[in-house]
């Protein structure tokens, strides 16, 4: 009896159509050119399947067929269950919205919500915000309002229905912005309406300049428009948040996991505690520091700050920043614990959140200094959100920054007394270079090239080689990185994932070999996005960088400051 013949599902480059061809001599997802009918056409297989009859004539396979792959379905029997089927921490530990993400379609919104003041009835959810993806009518400029908890708009209950841009100027007519003033009138202080640039650092309109469109200093009408408050950050009674165990201690405060009662949500809390005779200088400062930062930040992947709270026992007093808590702990935490069972997939979406996150950091003029897997927090759905803001600091030329972070990780411009955003990217590329090999690099402060990457990434190793050039003017920007993490991301999903091939009934090896092979095949397409977007002479803004010269202290021997 004869076997039955092979057939290909192929997408072509020049049209993205699809067609379905006999397999002959096709390897499964090469790119490839292939003859019919006597002309030839580029494309990259996607699938093969068997079929009497091929469904050809131009149309996809049915969803009926059953795909074949050139790949083992069944896991190996060794291998532990992988974290992308991991059941959810079952805790209240993040907030649902009860509307659905015009962008994805995902319902409910997790985290973070974000509402069109212009479009009828359009939300957005956290990843399609932070993209500036444009659906139906919507434009990325248009005015928003940022939803952390369901239905709850600066510490008071709305209704959906009611949050339009005639309801809410109406309603906040008469709100003071104090020593809030508009950047396009240059009236001192904003009365009613505020609305926040997402991209530029604290730049603000009033409703009157918002209408009008200005657009001025470095602000353009495709910045994304957040209407704020005053309130947005929450004064929290101390005795309705209930101190469980402790998560962390750091240079001036401990991490607790705690209970907010009233909300029954599960949530992490800062407490600094002190003599009200010390408090008032360098530990208040650091405390109020780490409070603007948060406020100034938040954002999706960015560790969200709920409120504050304050008490006094005595002479001491008790300061908390209550923020959202992590489940799954740190990203050091989580690779450790799951070694080996965590996809190339999943940690490229890891990689592109942390990279948004920096980025949102950067465009507000501001370094973290401490970019590492220790700081990097995972929520119960596998989010990464960047923490420990509390050595961020605004840019200024003039301050001198005393030395901070984990020198184990530091670049070595940092050794010389200057750094400038740059110390970020070069941090973030050994975590990117950790996340993908799941090793860390070795330091050794007396050498003169301190660190040296044990294992090289099997994929973005190009990346990871620019992230940690010795010359900072040779990394690329946080923008560039997000993208291109994000290119590659968003193309698995499209020309992999949403073929109908059975990813999550591989294994941990075939997910990984599946990823490689469409990481290969991609390369070309991607560098071409790339370089379209960020040409080689746009990719380094060192001359628009405030650069920072730090103080440092010979007789500092820690290495690193945990929180």
């Amino acid at each position: 009896m004869e076997s039955e013949e092979r057939y290909c599902t192929i997408r072509w480059s020049n049209t993205n159509d699809f067609e379905v061809i006999s397999e002959k001599n096709i390897a499964i997802f090469e790119s490839c050119m292939v003859t019919i009918n006597g002309q030839q056409r580029e494309g990259i297989i996607l699938h093969k399947e068997k079929a009497a009859s091929p469904s050809g004539n131009g149309n996809r396979a049915s969803p009926e067929n059953n795909v074949a792959l050139n790949i083992e379905h069944r896991p190996d029997e060794d291998e532990n269950e992988d974290v992308d089927e991991v059941d959810i921490v079952d805790e209240i530990s993040e907030e649902k919205h009860q509307a659905q993400c015009d962008g994805c379609n995902i319902y409910p919104i997790a985290s973070d919500r974000y509402k069109c003041l212009i479009c009828d009835d359009f939300d957005l959810c956290v990843p399609c915000f932070e993209r500036r993806i444009e659906p139906k009518q919507h434009k990325r400029g248009h005015p928003m309002v940022h939803f952390r908890f369901n239905n709850e708009l600066f510490d008071r209950i709305v209704k959906s229905a009611d949050i339009t841009l005639e309801k809410l100027e109406k309603f906040y007519v008469d709100e003071l912005h104090e020593s809030t003033p508009c950047d396009g009138c240059e009236v001192d202080e904003i009365r009613g309406l505020r609305f926040k640039c997402d991209i530029c650092p604290n730049y603000d309109l009033c409703q009157k300049c918002m209408h009008a469109g200005v657009t001025n200093k470095n602000h353009k009408s495709y910045h994304p428009l957040i209407v704020a408050s005053d309130r947005s950050l929450a004064e929290i009674e101390y005795e309705d948040v209930e101190l469980g165990e402790e998560l962390g201690r750091g240079g001036f405060g401990c991490v607790y996991k705690a209970y907010w009662k009233p909300r029954e949500l599960t949530v992490a809390c800062k407490v600094i505690t002190a003599h009200n005779s010390t408090l008032t200088n360098d530990s208040e400062n650091s405390f109020f520091k780490e409070v603007a930062a948060y406020m100034e930040l938040s954002g999706g992947y960015i560790l969200k700050t709920y409120g504050i709270a304050h008490t006094e026992e005595g002479d001491i007093e008790k300061y908390m920043i209550i923020m959202e808590y992590m489940p799954l702990g740190s990203l050091a935490k989580f690779l450790k614990h799951n070694e080996g069972q965590i996809s190339l997939r999943r940690k490229v979406k890891i990689a592109r959140e942390i990279a948004s996150g920096m980025r949102k950091i950067h465009e507000h003029n501001m370094i973290h200094r401490d970019i590492r897997p220790d700081n990097i927090l995972i929520t119960d759905n596998y989010t990464a959100k960047v923490a420990d803001m509390g050595i961020a600091r605004v840019l200024d030329p003039v301050l001198k920054h005393t030395q901070t972070g984990c020198i184990c990780y530091m670049p070595p411009e940092f050794w010389k007394g200057t750094y400038d955003q740059k110390l970020d990217i070069f941090t973030f590329g050994l975590t990117l270079n950790e996340l993908f090999t799941e090793t860390q690099h070795t330091f050794n402060r007396n050498a003169a090239k301190k660190i040296t990457l044990q294992t090289q990434s099997p994929i973005f190793r190009s990346l990871i080689d620019r992230c940690t050039a010795d010359n900072p003017k040779d990394r690329p920007t946080a923008s560039e990185i997000e993208y291109t993490l994000d290119v590659y991301a968003r193309y698995f999903e499209t020309e992999v994932i949403d073929q109908k091939i059975p990813y999550l009934d591989l294994s941990i090896k075939h997910r990984n070999n599946l990823f490689l092979q469409f990481y290969k095949v991609f390369q070309p397409r991607a560098k071409r996005r790339i370089l379209e977007r960020f040409p080689p002479t746009t990719t380094d803004d060192s001359s628009d960088t405030t650069t920072v010269i730090i103080k440092k202290n010979d007789n500092d021997s820690s290495d690193c400051v945990i929180l």
